[in-house]
């Protein structure tokens, strides 16, 4: 057995450094923009994708570690 680490998505959440709009993605294929256009989050709870003028994306995201055993 190995022990391994994931991370797991609480909250997909992030702000806009341009426009200030704070965008969230709830659902696994929620593609979200915010209202200028500049940044786009998208995963849900499943996994954090995000995009854009990157240098603008403030993230605001809740994550954690997980451990669990795996066979290989």
């Amino acid at each position: 057995m190995v022990t391994r680490t994931r991370t797991v998505v609480v909250v997909n959440k992030c702000q806009c450094a341009r426009c200030l709009d704070i965008i969230e993605s709830r659902g696994r294929h929620e593609f979200v923009r915010c209202k200028c256009c500049a940044i786009f989050t998208d995963g849900g709870t499943e996994y954090i994708r995000r995009g854009g003028e990157i240098e603008n994306i403030i993230d605001m995201s809740e994550t954690y570690e997980e451990t669990f055993e795996s066979e290989w």
